[in-house]
Formats: structure tokens, sequence, C-alpha cells
């Protein structure tokens, strides 16, 4: 028998603007019942660290699983900010938000290979995608991804037949550059440069056609935000929830995170979950992953037109790309929800 409840997958690989989606997603998810799980993918951390860390920051949470770890890492040398929020900043956001470990946990900071491998053949997250579905009606499914595409493009592997992929309702994806926005980067975006052949698979897989809605970092970033809502106002934002009392969330996080980053790419995906018409998409897009042969990075690109004619052709039919979002009511909803 199935149930009629939605659930929320959130595959995540937990920086702090993960961390401030989730929060976010969570108290909002409290208020009206409904079931949320968590899956960690490796990127800006290993995704058995990100499942450890999940678990301390909000331990009301019972479902959280570790999942796979992205196959590539294109930085040497690795950049300071990915190595402080490694090394040090994480770890002393936990310790101020829950206070120290009761059990002297580790948090993984220095898991080597062999460990890496250990925690991607045992893939808990895996199992507990495949284990709950089938307790689920039809298009009840939503899944957000704001880390690298390994874990849905694994699943999707799994799912031979198609069982997953009929309960999914909608997939949100934070990643890739958009070749027609303001503020685009050429450089790779973070997730999808990370996993490029799990990107490519994911949003050219026909088992997932008109079911996507991609939101590229050039449309959540922080400059995007910036020009949108006027420098000033970003920054009474911040400095509004600086001063907010220790419940805060966000407060916290913004001690350890001096350049704000964290209010913007990943919750602002999360929004449009709860807020889809507040996001202008561009719908029924062709969108084509271009894997470049100098590095492993990857680069949206749009067929021109709808007319595309060739059935062999795999790109994914009808994604919807997010242009433009409302972020005066971004905000508000960060600031409505951002309280423990």
């Amino acid at each position: 028998m199935t149930s009629a409840r939605r659930v929320l997958i959130v595959d995540t690989d937990a920086g702090f603007d993960d961390l401030v989606a989730i929060q976010c997603l969570l108290r909002n998810r409290r208020r009206h019942d409904q079931d949320v799980l968590l899956t960690t993918v490796g990127g800006v951390i290993f995704a058995a660290r990100g499942a450890a860390t999940l678990k301390r920051i909000f331990p009301q949470q019972q479902a959280i699983v570790a999942g796979r770890n992205a196959p590539v890492m294109p930085y040497d040398p690795i950049p300071e900010w990915l190595d402080s929020y490694r090394s040090s900043k994480l770890d002393a956001f936990v310790q101020e938000w829950n206070g120290p470990a009761a059990d002297d946990t580790d948090f993984g900071t220095k898991e080597d290979a062999e460990n890496d491998k250990e925690h991607d053949s045992k893939d808990a997250a895996l199992r507990a995608v495949m284990d709950r579905i089938d307790k689920f009606d039809e298009n009840s499914v939503d899944i957000l991804c704001i880390g690298p595409l390994t874990n849905l493009a694994n699943w999707l592997d799994h799912d031979n037949n198609r069982c997953f992929t009929s309960k999914i309702h909608q997939v949100y994806i934070l990643g890739g550059n958009h070749p027609n926005v303001a503020h685009t980067i050429q450089s790779p975006e973070f997730n999808f440069g990370l996993d490029p052949h799990a990107a490519k698979q994911v949003l050219e897989s026909p088992l997932l056609a008109n079911k996507i809605r991609l939101m590229t970092s050039s449309v959540c970033n922080m400059e995007t935000i910036q020009s949108a809502m006027g420098e000033q106002s970003v920054k009474d934002f911040i400095v509004d929830m600086a001063q907010r009392n220790n419940k805060c969330f966000l407060r916290t996080v913004l001690r350890f995170d001096s350049w704000a980053y964290s209010i913007s790419c990943d919750p602002v995906c999360a929004f449009c979950i709860d807020n889809p018409d507040a996001v202008t998409w561009e719908p029924h897009q062709y969108v084509r992953v271009q894997i470049l042969d100098q590095q492993p990075s990857v680069l949206l690109v749009k067929a021109e037109g709808e007319d595309i004619e060739d059935d062999n052709d795999n790109d994914c039919r009808g994604i919807q790309i997010a242009v433009s979002v409302d972020f005066k009511k971004y905000l508000e909803w960060v600031r409505e929800n951002v309280n423990n």
C-alpha cells in the first residue's frame, strides 16, 4: 500500500550554502509534517563526513545517509576557501552551533582513498532511496541536488524497472553555467565540474524528461543577487541576520562565512521548490553538456531553437532553466526560516 504523503530528497555536499538551504527546508517541512531524506555526496567535503556533520547539526532529522564521492577534483592547488572550510571552518561552526561532540567524533578530515572506496561500496544512500521509493505514489517525490550529480546518476543506473523515476515529480538542480545570462563565469561551475560525466548522464537522461528544473550558478550567485536587490539592501539583510539572537541559524553561519556566500546559490535553488512561481523559467529547453578535453570541466550548451528532429539525440527534452528570481521574496523566505 502506498502513501499519499509527499517526500523530499535533498542530496548535498554540505557546504555553508547547503546548510542554510537544509535549515530552511527542514523548518518549513516540520510545519507541514512532510517527509525529508538527506543524502550526502562527496564534493566540498567527503560524503561520509558530510553525513556525520549533518547528524550533529540537525539532530532531529533521523533520515541522513552517506552516498558516493565525486570522482574529480579539478583544482591544483586546492583553493584557499575550500581548504579552510575542510580543515577548520566547518568544525568550528559545528562546535559553535552544537557544542563539543560528546564522543570525540572524528569528522573525517583525514579520510584517505581507501576509506572513500569503502564508503562508496556501502552506498547507504542508494539503499535508503530504493528501500523507501516503493512506499510512495507516482509523482510524489521531489529531489533537490545541491552538490555533484554523482548520486543521482548512480540511482538512475539502478532503476532497472523504472520504479524510482516513476515516483519523481520534479528534480531541482543547482549547477552549470547559463550561456545567455549576466554574471556567467566561463570557468567550470563547481558541482558539475567535479563530476561532468554524471551531469551529462542526468541532464540527457530520457527517464527524467520534463522533470528537471535547472538553476545555474549565473542566476543565483552573489553578484546576481546584489545586482537585482541593490548592494545596500543585501548588506542590510546580512547585518540584520548577524544581529539576531543565538537561535538564528544564519547568524552563526555568518560568523564563519565572512563573504556571506551562504545566502547565494543552494538556498536560492531550495527556495524554488517552495516558490516555483517566484522564478522565471525558460520552458522546454534542450540542454547539452559539453565536457572539455583540456580539463575536467563542463559548460551548458543550449541548442538554438525548439525544432530538434533527431530521434537519436540524447538531450533531455523539456528541461526548464531558471533565468531570474524574485530575490525580495527569496530573502523574506530565508528570514522566515533561518531561526531554529
